[in-house]
């Protein structure tokens, strides 16, 4: 990876929002490392350097539902995307929500995950959906855990489908499926890494030690390499005692298994962008969540290609 430094207009320019609104935000504080040099901000981003053309794949896991998975993988591929990664996201949950949040219509599609996992076709892959590739999914999907069950290297197969195009991506992105079945072994078999999306609400804080001995299991039977990029506390209402009680708990749950995120709050912008196909930067620039993901995409980019200090400048 190798940092740019940006000026505050051309910070904006890249983001879609205003010289001044962006001025605003680095005098506040509100923007991670940036620095006031002769009077002027200046603005960290890293992008990849030519070296660094090997796909890496990073699964968004958790085996509850409504934790907001699918709208961690939408936003943080797209944000992303906007730092020159080619992003290729894959929809392997059945309900095919991600496919429908990219104005895809799954019942409509003649072919989709399903047809790469079962029929080992090659990944159908829709181009340039909000600067993003999608392999998309469908209801089909819902039979392929028992199709799959005598099947040879049931494990391995995504993996190796997405080896097929490893060279044509930086990063793909995986939506497992809300569930600890095959699907979502598959998913977690297939990446280097994994992000946790986790909704700060009691229940959920109780769920999370049978997903850790999931990962684990993965881990320890099919995929030693995977990591745990770190833990996304979703749906976050800051203003509430019980959200911010649970999510003290969960940074000391978790902290030892990989770092704790800053929270995606809850918005109902959320599901006002998805309505139109677009995730939240275009729809709403200036929302606050957007920066929330501005620097989630950062600390991806230097858990995947090296510590910042290792970025060449």
């Amino acid at each position: 990876m190798r940092r740019l430094w940006l000026t505050t207009e051309e910070y904006a320019s890249r983001r879609g929002v205003s010289d001044a609104y962006v001025r605003r935000l680095a005098g506040a504080g509100q923007i991670p490392g940036a620095e006031k040099r002769g009077g002027q901000w200046l603005i960290p981003v890293l992008e990849p350097g030519p070296e660094e053309t090997a796909m890496k794949t990073v699964a968004v896991f958790n085996q509850a539902g409504g934790v907001g998975k699918t709208t961690l993988t939408l936003n943080l591929g797209y944000h992303l995307a906007r730092r020159g990664l080619k992003v290729l996201l894959v929809d392997l949950d059945p309900q095919a929500t991600l496919t429908a949040f990219l104005g895809l219509a799954p019942s409509d599609l003649e072919a989709t995950v399903y047809d790469a996992l079962l029929r080992r076709e090659n990944l159908p892959i829709h181009k340039n959906l909000a600067g993003m590739d999608l392999v998309p999914s469908n209801i089909l999907l819902a039979g392929a855990e028992q199709e799959l069950v005598s099947a040879l290297n049931r494990e391995g197969r995504l993996r190796k489908a997405l080896d097929e195009v490893r060279a044509a991506y930086d990063v793909a992105l995986i939506d497992c499926p809300p569930s600890l079945g095959l699907l979502a072994v598959l998913g977690l078999a297939a990446a280097d890494h994994v992000v946790v999306p986790v909704q700060t609400h009691f229940k959920a804080y109780l769920g999370t030690d049978q997903l850790l001995r999931t990962v684990d299991g993965v881990r320890q039977e099919l995929n030693p390499d995977l990591e745990v990029v770190g833990f996304v506390p979703m749906q976050y209402a800051r203003g509430t005692q019980h959200d911010r009680d649970v999510l003290e708990a969960l940074t000391a749950q978790l902290t030892e298994r990989g770092p704790v995120l800053t929270p995606v709050p809850q918005a109902a912008d959320f599901k006002k962008a998805t309505v139109e196909a677009k995730p939240l930067a275009l729809f709403n620039p200036r929302h606050p969540a957007v920066l929330v993901f501005e620097e989630m995409a950062d600390r991806v980019m230097d858990t995947l290609y090296g510590s910042r200090e290792g970025v060449r400048s």
